[in-house]
């Protein structure tokens, strides 16, 4: 049960929305674009545009392949049942061609744990102003496209999207750090804040099977992280584990995008092949063919470069999180359909890609013996006396 007597100093609800927008995006062109304009997003305004970077000691190195450029998009206004929220609001643009918009939703201190609660489950119930938060979020997202439409290659139009949050705590009330995490581990409402279940609803057994992803670098914080939720409680107030999980979340997107492409991919090459079968000739299924080589090549790269783009070089604790976020948000399962289905994509262009080479075979023979007929024939006409 939740103690009301709890209350926080500090603390946020760091609110996430991800968008695939195109199959790459130029950052060197976001930047220029932001840099030149006075670029309007609503009623916010970028401000200068900064790559991603760890704050983590220098000894303790990350390495990001080609790290995604963060803009400041100023304040949203936000509804969370009776709570108004001034949100600062922020964007990071994917080289691969995804989009992740932060809405931090800051709680005013004193507030206690009861309502941390409420909140929470109001976010994850998807009522009230869950909708408004998405509506909100696509309406940006428009916006952004028509201002960073020379910037993105190959804008696709699907409404793949993905949405997390994080409860994140910097301080207590009245406890110190130590004795907040210490209190939080035996009595807090760690499972319900990340699932958004009122209190007493949760059995021991799903709250017993969330608290396996328990992390602790230190005395005084706390990750705990699930696929639609996570709970941080970082003193320092550093944004290094939500930026890893928003970073394992933009992964996730990018495969869950190109799984429904590849199936799209098959359906139209199997749709074609029972189409056109007994025709004779075959000209759309070698456009079929190139498009679903150069797919397979596209997804083949993007793997390699999703494996490559993270390096944890000499800090430990954020590699553990990284890979239980890889873990919770099934990426690995995600990324062996894809693999699969990829595989399969290229196997049945590889057998039409043969059938159609027998049959050019076959019709080149034919030509050949009409040639040689022809000229047979030719020659029998011409031999014989007028």
């Amino acid at each position: 049960m939740v103690n009301e007597t709890i209350s926080l100093k500090k603390c946020s609800f760091l609110v996430y929305r991800a968008f695939d927008l195109a199959e790459e995006i130029d950052l060197e062109r976001v930047q220029e674009i932001s840099e030149l304009k006075n670029v309007s997003i609503g009623s916010s305004i970028t401000q200068k545009g900064k790559r991603l970077a760890f704050t983590r000691p220098t000894k303790k190195t990350l390495i990001v392949r080609n790290p995604p450029l963060h803009l400041e998009l100023g304040i949203t206004s936000i509804q969370v049942g009776d709570l108004f929220f001034e949100a600062p609001t922020s964007v990071k643009f994917w080289d691969y061609g995804a989009l992740t918009i932060l809405y931090r939703l800051e709680l005013p201190e004193g507030t206690a744990l009861e309502t941390l609660l409420e909140i929470s489950t109001q976010l994850q119930a998807n009522v009230g102003t869950e909708d408004n938060i998405d509506q909100i979020a696509k309406k940006q997202v428009s916006e952004i496209k028509l201002v960073f439409d020379a910037a993105f290659t190959r804008p696709n139009h699907t409404d793949l999207s993905e949405d997390y949050s994080i409860v994140f705590i910097e301080s207590f009330e009245s406890l110190t750090p130590e004795q907040g995490i210490e209190w939080l581990l035996k009595h807090g409402p760690i499972a319900e804040l990340i699932l958004g279940e009122k209190k007493g609803i949760l059995s021991t057994h799903s709250k017993e099977s969330i608290l396996e992803a328990v992390f602790q670098y230190a005395k005084s914080d706390l990750t705990v992280i699930d696929w639609n939720a996570s709970v941080v409680v970082e003193p320092s107030g550093t944004l290094d584990i939500p930026d890893l999980l928003e970073f394992a979340l933009s992964h996730l997107l990018e495969f869950r995008y190109f799984d429904h492409l590849i199936d799209d991919k098959l359906k139209l090459l199997y749709d074609s092949l029972e189409r056109e079968r007994h025709t004779f000739f075959r000209s759309r299924f070698a456009k079929l063919l190139r498009e679903a080589n150069q797919r397979f090549l596209e997804i083949s790269e993007f793997t390699e470069r999703v494996n490559n783009s993270l390096k944890v070089v000499g800090d430990y604790y954020l590699a553990v999180l990284f890979r239980e976020a890889i873990k919770q948000f099934r990426i690995l399962d995600w990324q062996n359909t894809v693999t699969r289905k990829n595989r399969t994509l290229a196997e049945i262009s590889e057998l039409v890609e043969g059938e159609m080479n027998v049959f050019r075979g076959h019709t080149l023979e034919l030509v050949v013996i009409g040639l040689i007929t022809f000229e047979v024939i030719s020659t029998i006409v011409k031999s014989v006396p007028h």
